[in-house]
């Protein structure tokens, strides 16, 4: 209803923060079908008019996560994430960070996955952002394993497991005790 109510209005900035909530909901449930079009629609309608750097790096991100082509979800993400960065939200840069570490290990950079899983890491400590500490976590203890540091990645697992525990999150238990 809100969707219709901005669309009616023609105002692109408050279809802008509807689709952000909306896209999230159909991206938790995994209908990509859905989410897809409508942020697609939305970034074309921002970039034609003068909406606020946030709602535009954010729309970006947004398009990451349902873009089912690599190279297109790539361009997505040199197109935000300078965008992101000017804009100082930390939020969105860890966002970007953790989505160009995912990047660097599909092409083989495990170095620079390493080096951008930790940043990811630090930006999760400093926003107290429990979801971005545990993922980091979970990467950096894999990077561990492919290196075949088994002490490191057993210290990251007791880490996240720990860290699991003390918020509730299931998931994220059974993830760190699978890899113990």
């Amino acid at each position: 209803q809100a969707l219709a109510v901005a669309d009616e209005l023609h105002n692109v900035d408050l279809r802008a923060h509807v689709i952000q909530a909306l896209v999230t909901h159909f991206y938790c449930r995994g209908d990509f079908q859905l989410a897809r079009p409508l942020v697609q629609e939305t970034l074309t309608q921002v970039l034609g008019a003068n909406c606020d750097d946030w709602t535009l790096a954010n729309l970006y991100y947004l398009s990451i996560r349902v873009c089912e082509d690599g190279e297109q979800a790539r361009r997505y993400l040199a197109q935000g994430q300078p965008i992101a960065n000017r804009v100082g939200d930390r939020w969105l840069m860890a966002v970007f960070t953790c989505n160009q570490e995912h990047f660097a290990l599909e092409a083989g950079e495990l170095s620079r996955g390493i080096e951008l899983c930790q940043q990811y890491y630090q930006f999760g400590i400093a926003l107290q952002d429990t979801r971005f500490i545990l993922f980091s976590l979970l990467d950096l203890a894999g990077y561990a394993y492919r290196q075949a540091d088994y002490e490191l990645a057993a210290s990251y697992c007791k880490q996240g497991f720990v860290k699991a525990i003390q918020t509730g999150t299931p998931g994220m238990i059974a993830n760190f005790f699978n890899l113990q």
